[in-house]
């Protein structure tokens, strides 16, 4: 017999509710991972969407949860163990060995919505959630998704491939025996000055779980998303329909803001497009016009494209 989760008020406010996962302990300590609920359908439910966040990110996406609300889809969004709402005082800020370190955390959120709403599930993911969720789904393949929205999935390296080849076995070697150490060159980049409304952005969220500069990547989590895109590389082989968005410009990490809000920051646009291709045979690519790295963090116009390209595709599903 399961037991009812406990639902609370959220930070979001406005009629979000979030639920504590508690999870086997790691050789940090104890684990938990949040869900989050949106706000209820506002038409006949056609399902439950499952969001899943990036690195150095986690749910406030209030916007999109209602953009689904409004088009009769049950909203849930997850914070991953050691990100965001689950994020503990002994843990080491969104760290992971293994991408399959994250499985408990879905396979945990999916069988709440499942106790919840009996519909199909859509799984929504952006950046390093983008890549950890097609991994997942790929595992679990009766996991009762019917499909997935990437917003500029974390399919591949941003360096050039010669380079991210050189660096690959170093970066293996030191994540063998000294898995949290930081990756010296990290994020350099000022994404988060073109996001956030201390800086020039537009979007209000919580900087001690998503810092402007981003928290230290370090050596363990690099290897482990190196894992992931070999495992994408070979080819994933997944059936259900994917939709696979990213912008039509990359943009150089220390770019003036302007330059910023114009392309993706983070991550290759034109590599994500190539390297979605490999996760199955029902993908549909989706180049927005000048969108940045989080498509639906945007400007007005690209991220108006992004929603738009979304529910085309969903009105197809």
């Amino acid at each position: 017999m399961s037991t009812a989760p406990e639902w609370r008020p959220d930070v979001l406010g406005e009629g979000f509710e979030a639920v504590t996962i508690e999870l086997p302990p790691d050789d940090e300590g104890s684990v938990t991972a949040t869900l989050v609920r949106g706000p209820a359908p506002l038409e006949r439910e056609r399902g439950s969407v499952l969001y899943l966040h990036g690195y150095n990110d986690y749910f406030f996406h209030a916007d999109l949860a209602r953009w689904y609300a409004e088009r009769g889809w049950a909203f849930f969004a997850l914070d991953l163990r050691k990100h965001g709402r689950s994020l503990l005082a002994h843990q080491t800020p969104n760290f992971c060995r293994s991408l399959e370190d994250f499985d408990p955390d879905l396979d945990a959120a999916a069988a709440i919505i499942a106790e919840e709403h009996a519909g199909p599930l859509l799984v929504v993911a952006h950046s390093t959630g983008g890549l950890i969720a097609p991994l997942w789904v790929a595992r679990r393949r009766r996991s009762g998704v019917v499909g997935m929205v990437l917003n500029s999935p974390f399919l591949d390296f941003r360096q050039p491939p010669a380079e991210a080849a050189v660096l690959a076995p170093v970066i293996k070697a030191v994540a063998r025996h000294h898995a949290t150490a930081v990756f010296p060159a990290g994020m350099a980049g000022r994404y988060g000055d073109s996001i956030h409304t201390s800086r020039f952005g537009e979007w209000e969220y919580d900087l001690a779980w998503k810092p402007l500069a981003s928290f230290p990547i370090r050596f363990g989590w690099l290897a482990a998303v190196a894992a992931g895109h070999a495992s994408v590389r070979a080819g994933l082989g997944l059936t259900i329909p994917v939709l696979a968005m990213s912008s039509t410009r990359t943009v150089a990490e220390r770019a003036p803001v302007p330059d910023l809000m114009r392309g993706d920051a983070i991550l290759n646009a034109d590599r994500i497009a190539r390297r979605a291709t490999r996760l199955g045979s029902a993908v549909t690519v989706v180049r927005v016009a000048e969108g940045m790295h989080d498509l639906f963090l945007s400007r007005p116009a690209a991220r108006a494209e992004a929603y738009a390209a979304m529910g085309r595709w969903l009105d197809a599903l």
